[in-house]
């Protein structure tokens, strides 16, 4: 809850992106970018053929894992629940090149990495999209986007720019008109050991 002018304001049933910069140093997956790729969707985006990319660079996978620990943790609460980073894949994008719009099943929580700044007029940027929910039921015009009454958002990448997300969020990366090649690491995490309770308990194996 949050105060605004005279109105108390509760985020109900909120979706919450956490976006942050890794201070460590991630240069040693600058090495995703002589991999081979193959094109997977309509839009033309590129991915790696290892749906484990993250696991070839443990050090890295690790600081990634430390990051997505404060995430879930001081904005979820999850702090007695285990997780794993499951799969990871590297993503290109050349010039003329995004992707389509899709989200992530099988998945409880997902994040993209990048792996350099991609300027504003390049495009190529993350765009989350509130599909299927129309929150007024009107379509009524609004004097200012804000994150109470628009259909979208998006991120611009950033050098070492992590964005964390519930996995059920539609999202598509936009169409990206730079020079040079636009490089990012998508991964999944899930819930591993316990979860739940009574009849509903739960034990997780991630392989």
């Amino acid at each position: 809850m949050f105060r605004f002018d005279n109105f108390d304001v509760v985020p109900l049933f909120s979706s919450p992106l956490g976006i942050t910069q890794i201070q460590e140093d991630m240069t040693a997956l600058n090495k995703i970018k002589s991999i081979n790729y193959s094109i997977t969707n309509d839009s033309g985006s590129q991915i790696s053929e290892s749906s484990r990319i993250l696991h070839e660079f443990p050090i890295e996978k690790n600081i990634i894992m430390k990051y997505f620990n404060d995430y879930k943790n001081k904005i979820f609460r999850y702090d007695n629940t285990e997780f794993n980073l499951y799969s990871s894949w590297a993503t290109k994008c050349q010039r003329g090149q995004g992707s389509d719009v899709h989200n992530h099943t099988n998945s409880m929580f997902s994040a993209v990495y990048y792996l350099d700044t991609v300027e504003d007029k390049d495009g190529g940027s993350l765009e989350f999209n509130n599909i299927g929910i129309n929150q007024s039921g009107h379509n009524v015009v609004s004097a200012e986007m804000n994150s109470f009454n628009s259909d979208c958002f998006t991120v611009q990448p950033g050098k070492n720019v992590i964005v964390f997300f519930p996995s059920y969020i539609f999202h598509k990366i936009n169409r990206y008109t730079g020079l040079d090649d636009r490089y990012s690491i998508a991964m999944n995490f899930m819930p591993s050991g316990k979860i739940g309770y009574g009849d509903s308990s739960l034990e997780l194996k991630i392989v």
